[in-house]
């Protein structure tokens, strides 16, 4: 998985603070402008073009400062070795996204063959080993196809029991989001607190899952987090359905003396 922070090589971060030490312009560039043009928004490329010019040595104001002829030669070589390890760094980044795009693609064509309505037929403990290997969003398309009547069976909760559920393991969850507001990844609703009735506890639980479920990978870190978290939330209702369903056990009644 490709690391949502960006790791620089120390080859261009040492390069960069070579070419520091001459005279870089004050500003960075944060709008083109466009001659005889309608203003428009600055665009990526406007970012990368303007300002890796801006960074190509001013002769001129190097003379201005006291720079030998010498020490501009080299001002220009250190900027060309930067701008190679920026376009290297740019190239490996790509290279390594494709080789992480073929691993999906063969990912998703395995998953094309994986039928659960069949692992849901595997002994338990065969499933569970099974489980081990898949990633999140599987494991939770294995574990609805299983439980298909988990709404069903949480109208067997009382109402006491979905209340604390839904405020604590539930809402908790969702009061810990903390999105990067330039790379969301959910649409957040409104959940509610002021409830009465099973029907819309439940309801209200199942938006959450659905919000994780739903997840957009604009930051990877976090999408596969939320997938991971809309697994554990149906896993803990697939858990407590268990222990309220279990038949209990009948005691045995002392036979009646003739």
């Amino acid at each position: 998985m490709i690391e949502s922070i960006i790791k620089e090589t120390p080859e261009k971060v040492e390069a960069y603070e070579a070419i520091t030490k001459y005279p870089l312009p004050e500003r960075i560039v944060t709008y083109r402008y466009k001659q005889n043009q309608p203003r428009s928004p600055t665009n990526f490329n406007d970012l990368v073009t303007l300002n890796l010019h801006e960074l190509i040595p001013n002769i001129l104001l190097g003379k201005h400062v006291g720079k030998t002829d010498e020490e501009i030669e080299t001002w220009i070589k250190a900027t060309d070795m930067y701008g190679k390890l920026v376009m290297t760094e740019f190239q490996d980044k790509c290279a390594e996204h494709l080789r992480l795009f073929h691993m999906i693609r063969e990912e998703d064509a395995r998953r094309t063959r994986f039928v659960p309505e069949k692992v849901a037929l595997l002994p338990i403990d065969i499933q569970l080993v099974i489980l081990e290997y898949l990633p999140c969003d599987t494991r939770l398309l294995l574990l609805e196809t299983k439980y298909p009547d988990t709404k069903k069976n949480m109208q067997k909760w009382k109402v006491d029991g979905l209340k604390k559920f839904y405020r604590t393991t539930v809402h908790d969850s969702v009061k810990t989001i903390r999105e990067d507001y330039a790379r969301t990844c959910l649409t957040i609703h409104d959940f509610k607190l002021s409830i009465t009735k099973k029907g819309d506890y439940i309801n209200e639980i199942f938006k959450v899952i659905d919000m994780y479920k739903n997840a957009v990978p604009r930051n990877i870190e976090k999408y596969h987090s939320y997938k991971k978290q809309a697994m554990k939330l149906f896993m803990s209702i697939v858990h407590i359905n268990h222990v309220i369903n279990k038949p209990k056990k009948k005691t045995p009644q002392n036979k009646e003396s003739t």
